[in-house]
């Protein structure tokens, strides 16, 4: 597992050093309008925030962002604890107490999840938990088996107490099995750490056998990594693979929120087949 967070580490450190046409005023500025016409997903103060900041300041706070992930992936990549004695992210970047980047994305994300999954009943894993954004969102909602896969017991000892039931303190990729038993749950969910730094495309057969025939695959992609180094068009083959073999079908591919780097995402609603005859055509792959 160690050799594996270093190799992904000095793979993110590459891709952050090359990231300077995300830095750009045109981005920005559409993301920041994509922002303020989404108050579905905003509270009045998270609103009214976005709304008085100008695109300076969110250069700015980009600009911080990827610095600080940068010492963080390196400190990962020299054997380091990658935390250090840093704050959750969610609490220190924004200013403002009541904006919280990771909590807006996670609840556009968890409402999309919960439309989905209707059984409140259903079991439930989340995937790259990391600090427990994603539980607490659908927790809100009335799901009550919800388990955690993580695999920094930094970011584990963050989850709030009540979200969880199991926790796995495992990587998930396609070297090693977890010990999660197969045809396991009802929905796997993955928000945001699909990705060749995190959850790479080599580890969805693994995320495969975990959910039961029939169960949810729920995830989404940023913007940033779904154009960075062919990743999206990657995955994207990879799913037609899974179409093509009878793994999976999918339910529906949408656009949403993302925020944490004030881009937008594409979420994938999977569906595990259980002998079902899937129609690649429909589906516009």
């Amino acid at each position: 597992m160690e050799k594996c967070i270093k190799l992904q580490s000095q793979h993110a450190l590459a891709h952050f050093a090359s990231r300077k046409q995300l830095q750009n005023t045109t981005t920005i500025m559409s993301t920041c309008s994509s922002i303020q016409s989404r108050k579905f997903s905003l509270t009045k103060d998270e609103a009214k925030y976005f709304a008085s900041r100008s695109v300076e300041d969110m250069k700015e706070y980009r600009n911080k962002l990827q610095k600080r992930r940068q010492e963080r992936m390196k400190r990962a990549a020299d054997g380091k604890d990658a935390y250090g004695s840093e704050q959750d992210d969610g609490d220190t970047y924004f200013e403002v107490p009541p904006v919280d980047p990771y909590a807006i994305g996670c609840r556009a994300f968890a409402a999309i999840i919960a439309n989905c999954v209707t059984d409140r009943t259903s079991q439930v894993i989340d995937i790259a938990a990391g600090t427990g954004y994603m539980g607490i969102e659908i927790k809100k909602f009335g799901f009550e088996n919800i388990d955690s896969l993580e695999p920094l017991q930094a970011m584990i000892e963050k989850q709030p107490k009540g979200i969880y039931g199991k926790v796995y303190k495992e990587m998930i990729s396609g070297e090693e099995t977890t010990s999660i038993p197969s045809d396991n749950y009802d929905c796997a969910i993955i928000g945001g750490s699909v990705s060749p730094t995190h959850i790479e495309v080599g580890a969805f057969p693994e995320i495969f056998r975990i959910v039961k025939e029939g169960g949810y695959i729920i995830l989404n992609i940023p913007d940033y990594w779904y154009h960075y180094m062919n990743f999206g068009a990657n995955f994207d083959t990879m799913l037609q693979r899974s179409l093509e073999d009878g793994t999976l079908e999918i339910v529906e591919k949408k656009r949403c929120v993302y925020i944490y780097h004030f881009e937008d995402a594409n979420v994938y609603i999977l569906r595990k087949a259980n002998n079902v005859i899937n129609n690649t055509a429909k589906n516009g792959f």
